[in-house]
């Protein structure tokens, strides 16, 4: 067999670490918390028409501005 063809050993280690490596990833990705911002996304999602989320956009954007006041 060629040297090109052939896997070398060095690599093969590589490889199991890098599958080890992703499915850690996904793990962590599965048990991490929603940020605020997917949150926020969302609540407004859940609006059940244009009023609705024209009010909790004017929610979302009391508690931002009351945050920068620190009320």
């Amino acid at each position: 067999m060629s040297e090109k063809t052939e896997k070398r050993p060095e690599y093969a280690g590589l490889e199991k670490e890098k599958k080890m490596f992703n499915a850690l990833k996904r793990t962590a990705q599965l048990l991490r918390a929603p940020s605020q911002a997917e949150r926020d996304m969302d609540y407004l999602n859940q609006a059940t028409d244009r009023y609705d989320l024209e009010a909790r956009e004017r929610y979302l954007d009391r508690r931002v501005f009351n945050r920068t006041i620190g009320l």
